[in-house]
């Protein structure tokens, strides 16, 4: 509610009391009764009481809408680039409101927002879910590779495995590991095999004379649980795919979790142990 707003609940309060004392006044000086005196007395002040109470809980909340509206504009002038994008966001969905207003488009344009907010909840547990390939523009896998600055520790198995036996697939992301690997990042890469066919034998070569360390371990030596795919860049964001029951890949899932960075280097230390480093010393 806004300053005016305020100022007109206060003088209606005021007013109020007002009147009520002069009717009290009024009715004490011309009547001589003691007990019924002292019986209206109590009315009025218990009226006068809730009123003041009424009206200092409504100042209370008006106070802190006004507080959370100015600790929303504070942080949303703190981001940058936040003010024009809901400027631009907020001016789209008016706009939808207006010319639309009949038909389910209002819905959609507030289930847009909806959405906004689930993701951002997610991030902020440290999740991000992701239906795009690996390879979409749309994926943060690109993005994280170019990023590097320490170390990248991955496995590969099943359907990730003849990813990299298709260069027209993977040629971006492989670019991507040479230049990280130019700038002196450190590559660790599992190869969690079914059959180790000339086709990988050349993938791992490549990989291993470009300075990846390059390691393998045949799929039946791994418990079920570790037969996955995995990247970790830098320790501080992981990656892993989801599956639907038959068993196909359905989306990506990225942490920035701590907790669960930690189980997956775990995981990744636990695979290790099983597999040799390629090609054999």
């Amino acid at each position: 509610m806004d300053r005016g707003k305020l100022r007109r609940s206060k003088a209606w309060t005021l007013g109020i009391g007002v009147i009520l004392s002069t009717v009290l006044g009024a009715f004490f000086y011309f009547r001589t009764d003691l007990n019924t005196a002292i019986a209206t007395f109590a009315g009025l002040s218990g009226t006068t009481i809730t009123l003041q109470v009424e009206s200092l809980l409504r100042e209370r909340e008006e106070q802190e809408h006004v507080t959370r509206q100015q600790r929303m504009f504070e942080q949303m002038e703190a981001i940058a680039w936040m003010p024009g994008l809901l400027d631009h966001a907020i001016g789209a969905y008016t706009f939808v409101e207006k010319v639309y207003g009949e038909t389910m488009a209002v819905d959609l344009a507030r289930k847009a927002f909806e959405d906004c907010r689930i993701r951002l909840e997610e991030l902020q547990r440290g999740h991000y879910v992701t239906p795009d390939a690996d390879e979409s523009p749309n994926s943060p896998v690109h993005a994280l590779t170019e990023q590097l600055r320490e170390s990248l520790l991955a496995t590969s198995s099943g359907d990730d495995i003849a990813w990299w036996l298709s260069p027209s697939l993977s040629r971006n992301y492989w670019r991507l590991n040479v230049e990280a690997l130019k700038r002196g990042v450190t590559i660790k890469r599992i190869f969690i095999y079914r059959d180790w066919t000339g086709p990988l034998d050349v993938v791992a070569m490549a990989q291993h004379q470009a300075g990846v360390q390059v390691l393998r371990v045949p799929e039946h030596q791994l418990p079920p649980i570790l037969r996955l795919n995995m990247v970790i860049w830098d320790e501080r964001c992981g990656l892993e795919p989801r599956h639907n029951a038959a068993g196909e890949w359905i989306a990506s899932s990225f942490t920035f979790a701590a907790r669960d960075l930690a189980l997956l280097i775990d995981r990744f230390r636990l695979i290790e142990s099983f597999a040799e480093r390629w090609p054999v010393p």
